[in-house]
C-alpha cells in the first residue's frame, strides 16, 4: 500500500500515457503492472474532475475563480492509500526506445522499486 499525494498521481499519469504514445512494446510481466497502474490513476484522475464538476456548477477549467483554485489545491494535497505493483527501476535504465526526460523520470519514481 503506497501513501501518495493526489498530485503526484496526476503528474505521474501524465508520464505513464507519454510512454504509452511512444508505442513502445514492454515485456509482458512490465505491461500488465502499467496496465494496472494506469487504470488505478485514471480512477483518481477521473474521481478529481467529477469533484470539481460536482461542487461547482458550470466549472471552467480555463477560468477557475479563487474559490475553486483553493478547492482544488486543497483536493491535489490529500494523500490516499494506493495498492498496486512496482516497475522495477532497471526497467527503464536498460530501455534505450523510451524518450523521457529526468523530469519524466523523477515523475516516475512512485511507481518504481
Amino acid at each position: 500500500m503506497e501513501r501518495l499525494q493526489v498530485f503526484e498521481v496526476l503528474e505521474c499519469n501524465k508520464t505513464l500515457y507519454k510512454m504509452i504514445e511512444q508505442r513502445n512494446t514492454f515485456p509482458i510481466s512490465v505491461g500488465l503492472k502499467l496496465n494496472k497502474i494506469i487504470r488505478e490513476f485514471d480512477e483518481v484522475e477521473e474521481y478529481v474532475f467529477s469533484m470539481m464538476d460536482m461542487t461547482f456548477q458550470d466549472f471552467d477549467w480555463e477560468k477557475m475563480t479563487n474559490e475553486q483554485l483553493i478547492f482544488y489545491n486543497k483536493l491535489i494535497l490529500e494523500e490516499i492509500e494506493l495498492e498496486f505493483d512496482k516497475i522495477p527501476t532497471s526497467f527503464f535504465e536498460n530501455n534505450d526506445k523510451l524518450m523521457l526526460t529526468i523530469e519524466d523520470i523523477n515523475t516516475l519514481r512512485i511507481i518504481l522499486c
